[in-house]
Formats: structure tokens, sequence, C-alpha cells
């Protein structure tokens, strides 16, 4: 689904390698780091918002410098980690934002994006909220609100930028669930970042670890290894 051929990421310097060679569908993936060292910048490369420094990453064997805005749109949603304001925006009609990429140049809502919409939001269990302003959410309800938007983008790939990070424990427990099951059940490649291991660790997900300086280079963890050798490598 996601191939990484030779990839750094970074600005005006390479910040990290890449060493994993493929991300696929239908599988959770978990991005651990300490703060600062590159995690968001991970996402927005494969996110198309920042350029590879050096190397490429194919999707479905297509180099992302090939893809336009518009294509782009229809193969990643980004959930940022924060939830964007937008005043007197009720649940449905931001939801109903993730259906952009597919309106006609006038910008028409059809009945069946209305329906679509429906679904999703039944899907992530708001449908009750569908009436009620985006302010006026907990932060757990925000964040099944941003789901749900990148739900309605009808992408096969989703990234989250620490998802988690305003959550308490149950909401925590209640989001990796429902992104297990619908990456399960709707085939979709997920990748989010996040500083839970603790709440991580008790679920199927596959650790991804951005490694401390001096070498630092994003690689595949192996599930098997304990919690004390997770904060010593990938912690500083």
């Amino acid at each position: 689904m996601i191939v990484f051929k030779q990839l750094e990421i970074g600005y005006h310097q390479p910040l990290a390698q890449v060493t994993i060679e493929m991300l696929e569908k239908g599988k959770v993936y978990a991005l651990i780091g300490s703060n600062g060292s590159g995690k968001s910048t991970f996402l927005k490369t494969l996110c198309g918002q920042i350029k590879p420094f050096s190397g490429d990453i194919a999707i479905d064997n297509h180099s992302i410098q090939s893809l336009s805005k518009e294509q782009f749109s229809k193969k990643i949603a980004f959930v940022p980690s924060r939830f964007p304001e937008i005043e007197f925006t009720t649940v449905k009609d931001f939801v109903l934002l993730g259906r952009t990429p597919y309106l006609n140049n006038r910008g028409i809502v059809t009945k069946q994006d209305l329906e679509y919409v429906d679904g999703i939001l039944s899907r992530v269990n708001i449908q009750h909220l569908t009436t009620k302003y985006t302010n006026e959410l907990s932060d757990g309800e925000r964040q099944m609100c941003a789901v749900a938007r990148a739900l309605a983008q009808q992408t096969p790939i989703i990234l989250l930028d620490e998802p988690s990070s305003f959550l308490d424990y149950k909401n925590k427990r209640r989001l990796i669930e429902l992104l297990l099951q619908i990456a399960k059940e709707m085939n979709l490649l997920i990748l989010f970042s996040s500083h839970d291991i603790e709440t991580i660790v008790q679920f199927d997900i596959q650790l991804l670890g951005l490694s401390c300086a001096p070498s630092k280079k994003i690689v595949t963890i192996d599930n098997k290894m304990d919690f004390e050798q997770l904060i010593e490598q990938f912690y500083e």
C-alpha cells in the first residue's frame, strides 16, 4: 500500500531516516517517540504537506510527488492534533466537509453525500450529536467527530497526529477500539502518533518508533519488546 524508498524526512537538513519497507491495508500502526523528534514531520511528509528531504514514497505504486492535491485528497485523510475551531458549525456540517473532494465545481452536496455521511455518523456512534455545534462538544466527542470527517473523505489511508492527547483513559480506549474496527471492516490503513504507550500495548497494533539521536531512524518495533526497552530506545 505505502512503500518507502530510501526516504529521509526533514526540512533544511535530514531529520530522520525511514527504514520501514511498507505499510499495509487493514492494519493500524502507532508511531511513538519523544516530543519534537519528528513524528508530525513524518505524518505531514506522508500526506504531502512537506516534501521528502530525499528518497520517495509510493502509494499504490504511484510516487506521492506525482500526485495532484485532488488525487492526494482521495488517497489520504489527515486528522491534525488540534480540533479546528469553526464557529456555528453543526457536527453534520463539519463531517460533510470530508466530502469536499467529491463535490462538483459548484460545490453542491448531493443526496448520496448526505446518506454517506449519515452512515459514517452511525458507524462512529455520534448520530445523536448531528445537530449539536462543534464548540459544544467534549474532547472525546470532538475526536470522534474528527475521525468521522476523515472517514467521510472516503480514503484508503487515514493519518492522525496525537489523536488521544486530550482524552481520558476511557475515551482513549474507545478511540483505539474504533480505529481497529474500521481498519478491519473497511480495509483501511490507519497510522497515528501517540505517547500513550501504556494504552496502545494492550491492543493488536503494530508499533513504529522514531529512535533517539544521534542516529535517528523510524523503525518497525518488535511488539514483544518490553516497556522499559521502549522507553530507553525511543524517549530521550
